[in-house]
């Protein structure tokens, strides 16, 4: 009975050497895995530092500058509005009433050194927030609600100025509220894109008010298709968001690896590692790191896939990296689905504004709109093209999920 106890025990041992073999085994492969992410990562900061940050200028005279801090102060005014101003803006009070007429020029006369500090940014050449990118997603963001609420004041006051005949402070407004949301996102993470979405979104609600009734002249309309074709051509886009906030959440995670086994990582907002993953934080870290690699590459093989397919592909990617049982995967790769679609429908949106924009320009330039839309800016996202009379014509496309978008296009 003695010697088989001793066996059992011998059995015992040998079996937990093994397992601590093998885990140790394990965490070391990790470790090699994490070290190398943590090389990559200051490759990819360095990378994205030394990229070209310059980006077409939306007014004159152009200065060859920075215009990243140039928005600070112009923010800081235009987001402290008080309450009682921002009611007077439906934009921004949650109010049904409309504006009324003299309260909002009183508003934009007290904003007006705010606006001509926003235009004056973008005339500037370069953008480049210089964010700390190694203190991962902790980095703080300091325009994000400030922007937004800066560009629903210029969206409702584009509305005004077109309400009252004048057509081209009208789309000037408007494009000073499109370059400030898309210089906001620029080298920025991916809710720095999303808040561009939601504000362009914001910004074309009027513009479709405004080009149902317009009279703008033919000079107007191609300042403004040509502000909106240098809006389009330097836009970054959701998947170079995204690679920035994988920077972020690897950095994140590589910090995860190396802390204590016990403690939990306020911004990832997980704990300890399970079963699985032998109860290894670096072991946890190394899937999860690979995993956003993965989805990565995924995301760049589909670049130029049709966008449904695109989005398919990419979202069977994600599921397969949060269906392999870790927690710190399942707790960091982002739901892109949603985000996606949104920013898909917002980019569509914005080229068939740029093709309603061109049929304004080619009524006043020729008297008349085009039997057809072929050959004019933003064409390629048309669905649909109807001349309902000669006065008015109508744009549609169907976004990602299957909404139909409008734009009608009529001389006031």
């Amino acid at each position: 009975m003695k010697r088989l106890g001793l066996v059992i025990g011998g059995i015992a041992l040998l079996a937990v050497g093994t397992l601590g073999g093998i885990v140790a085994m394990r965490g070391s492969a990790a470790g090699a895995v994490v070290d190398r992410h943590a090389r990559e990562l200051r490759g990819d900061i360095a990378d994205l530092r030394a990229s070209d940050a310059s980006r077409p200028v939306l007014f004159e005279p152009a200065e060859d500058a920075n215009a990243w801090h140039l928005y600070g102060s112009a923010l800081d005014v235009l987001s402290a509005m008080p309450q009682a101003e921002r009611d007077l803006v439906p934009a921004l009070g949650n109010v049904d009433r409309p504006a009324d007429p003299a309260k909002m020029d009183e508003l934009l006369a007290k904003y007006a050194p705010q606006i001509d500090e926003l235009r004056r940014a973008l005339a500037r050449r370069r953008v480049d927030p210089d964010y700390p990118y190694e203190q991962g997603a902790a980095v703080l963001l300091p325009y994000v609600h400030k922007s937004m609420m800066a560009v629903k004041f210029l969206a409702q006051a584009a509305l005004h100025r077109h309400d009252q005949g004048r057509g081209r402070e009208a789309i000037e407004l408007a494009v000073v509220a499109l370059g400030t949301s898309q210089d906001n996102a620029r080298r920025g993470f991916l809710v720095n894109e999303i808040v561009r979405v939601v504000c362009d979104g914001v910004v074309c609600e009027r513009l479709r008010v405004m080009l149902k009734s317009n009279a703008l002249t033919a000079a107007d309309a191609a300042w403004f298709g040509d502000a909106l074709e240098k809006l389009e051509s330097s836009r970054a886009g959701f998947a170079e968001s995204l690679r920035i906030d994988m920077i972020g959440l690897r950095v994140e995670i590589v910090n995860y690896a190396r802390a204590g086994l016990l403690d939990r990582n306020p911004v990832l907002g997980v704990g300890p590692p399970g079963p699985r993953q032998f109860f290894s934080r670096r072991v946890a870290a190394a899937e999860t790191l690979e995993a956003m690699d993965s989805i990565l590459r995924e995301i760049q093989a589909t670049e130029r896939s049709p966008l449904t397919e695109r989005i398919a592909r990419c979202e069977a990617a994600l599921a397969r990296a949060t269906s392999t049982g870790n927690p710190l995967t399942a707790a960091v790769v982002p739901a892109l689905g949603h985000a996606w679609r949104s920013h898909a429908q917002c980019d569509r949106e914005l080229s068939l504004l740029r093709a309603a924009v061109a049929l304004v320009r080619h009524r006043a330039e020729h008297g008349a709109y085009p039997a057809t839309v072929d050959g004019l800016p933003g064409a390629s996202a048309v669905a649909k093209y109807t001349r309902v009379t000669d006065e008015e014509v109508v744009v549609e496309a169907t976004a990602p999920g299957g909404k139909t978008l409008t734009w009608t296009v009529k001389r006031k």
